[in-house]
């Protein structure tokens, strides 16, 4: 019988996978190289597969009632928290 993983322990087999991506992309106006979107999802989205997981995409920003905390979605079961830093 194969044993259950949570989503953390498949993320980091992911992880271990995934290894170091060389920077093939060149931003010549600020001169650094990167690793494109492209390149990442090529080599991502099949090791997401093979653990039963999905990658999805969104660009929505909310803000809280009390204006308070800025919320990045990157998936209607998925939010990441962001403290909105208080001005002086």
């Amino acid at each position: 019988m194969s044993e259950i993983k949570n989503i953390h322990q498949k993320l980091q087999i992911i992880q271990k996978k995934v290894g170091q991506l060389a920077k093939t992309e060149e931003n010549k106006f600020q001169k650094y190289k990167y690793v494109s979107e492209y390149e990442i999802l090529k080599v991502v989205k099949p090791l997401l597969d093979q653990q039963n997981l999905t990658l999805t995409f969104s660009d929505a920003i909310i803000m809280d009632k009390k204006d308070q905390e800025i919320v990045f979605t990157s998936d209607s079961a998925t939010n990441l928290y962001f403290k909105k830093e208080e001005k002086e």
